[in-house]
């Protein structure tokens, strides 16, 4: 029984630690990566290379989510104007023209170069539509440090126009990066939950808990061998004793191992808004 306590308790924290090693990448995306991907999916589009283009943008989008450096705006540009590219191969010439205008607004000196769309072609002429009006969304800032829109400060998001959105904690670390789509929901980061320190309480207070049910459980299950067992001669009294602490701390443990994983579990809930 106490190695059952033991396996328990060990599933038991890995189930509350899964969730926050799921948010972590394996190794932070530098902007040299990011830039060298982009290379990639301009010269697949140079070359005509439409399964290039579809791995490339595949790889670029992921990768981005593990970014730990600030994106500079020159940056950001060419990644919507390389997304712009891939929705050209993709047919969708409408969200093309809000990428490109994500990228000119990201760095208006950027342009669209010969090599990839020569002067009077119908990708430049998107690349060169007139800029829709902006319609903008607020920005609420984070608890903690500031958010970056394609590479500036920014207290307002557009709605009408993709963009790459970076959380800058105080010390200048980039905690998390993402492309959103125009319209696009901001996604609930998990480090601006105000209820943290509630939820990691209870997480914690539910994982003591569980392990001190499941250690009373196992020395439930030992008393009630020991008062079973037949080698060991024992007055009426003493088995009484062994049947009510087993009992007891069956009612203990078991109590508090149900608390406990009620904890856990609260803790992960959307109880806590």
């Amino acid at each position: 029984m106490t190695r059952l306590a033991i396996l328990l308790f060990v599933f038991a924290w890995a189930l509350a630690t899964a969730p926050a090693q799921a948010q972590e990448c394996a190794e932070p995306v530098s902007t040299g990566r990011v830039t060298a991907q982009v290379e990639e999916i301009e010269n697949a589009w140079a070359s005509r290379r439409r399964e290039g283009i579809a791995a490339g943008l595949a790889d670029l989008l992921a990768d981005l989510e593990c970014v730990r450096t600030p994106l500079s705006p020159q940056l950001v540009a060419r990644v919507h104007r390389a997304r712009g590219l891939a929705f050209v191969v993709e047919g969708d010439s409408e969200a093309a023209a809000r990428a490109f205008f994500a990228a000119r607004t990201a760095d208006p000196n950027l342009g669209m170069s010969d090599a990839l769309a020569p002067p009077g072609t119908p990708v430049q002429q998107l690349y060169v539509r007139p800029a829709p009006e902006l319609v903008p969304l607020p920005l609420p800032p984070p608890r903690r440090g500031r958010f970056l829109l394609d590479g500036h400060d920014a207290d307002t998001r557009p709605a009408n126009r993709p963009q790459v959105l970076q959380h800058v904690l105080r010390e200048g670390q980039v905690k998390h990066t993402w492309w959103l789509d125009a319209g696009e929901e901001l996604p609930q980061a998990p480090w601006d939950d105000p209820h943290r320190d509630a939820r990691l309480g209870l997480r914690l207070g539910g994982l003591g808990a569980t392990a001190v049910g499941l250690a009373l459980l196992g020395g439930a299950a030992l008393t009630a061998e020991a008062h079973a067992n037949p080698n060991v001669p024992r007055t009426k009294d003493e088995l009484e004793t062994l049947r009510d602490r087993s009992r007891a701390l069956t009612i203990t443990g078991g109590t508090l191992t149900v608390l406990g994983a009620g904890s856990v579990g609260v803790s992960f809930s959307g109880t806590l808004q």
